[in-house]
């Protein structure tokens, strides 16, 4: 059972790997590095966050997040701004060309994962989703300490 677990996970790594290359040249073509996506892809979403909703909704460090903001802020993608209620919260907020340039990515994404996804049926397709989740749901619940393993 032990090499069966072992086998999927190698699997799931590779698919991880080769998915970070063929995505890395596109971000070069956006200006992005890695990381950078997922945050732009969360502001798309949630335009206002504060600073440590978004380090916790990407599951990094608040320190990590400074950085990547800085480079960001730094390009005119990304602003901050003291919370109106509360100066000790930050806000951030995509700016013009941010907003640009996470519809771009979005519409890369889309098209990656019709080049990679596309060769499975409609229903695959469903399903491979519904087990990703669990496996993701998973993972994040051990990832917060949360699951103390499995019974096998």
């Amino acid at each position: 059972m032990q090499d069966e677990y072992r086998a999927l996970l190698m699997r799931l790594m590779r698919v991880n790997r080769i998915c970070f290359l063929l995505s890395y040249a596109h971000l070069e073509e956006l200006g992005l590095y890695p990381g950078q996506p997922q945050m732009l892809i969360t502001l798309l979403g949630r335009d206002g966050i504060s600073q440590r909703e978004l380090a916790q909704a990407m599951s990094i460090k608040p320190a990590t997040l400074t950085v990547m903001l800085r480079r960001m802020a730094g390009k005119g993608l990304v602003r901050r701004a003291a919370d109106a209620r509360d100066q000790r919260v930050t806000r951030l907020y995509l700016t013009q060309a941010g907003l640009e340039t996470a519809r771009r990515l979005e519409e890369m994404i889309g098209r990656m994962g019709r080049e990679i996804f596309g060769v499975l049926q409609p229903e695959e397709r469903a399903q491979l989703a519904a087990m990703l989740g669990r496996v993701t749901a998973a993972a994040q619940r051990r990832l917060s300490g949360e699951d103390g393993g499995t019974d096998e």
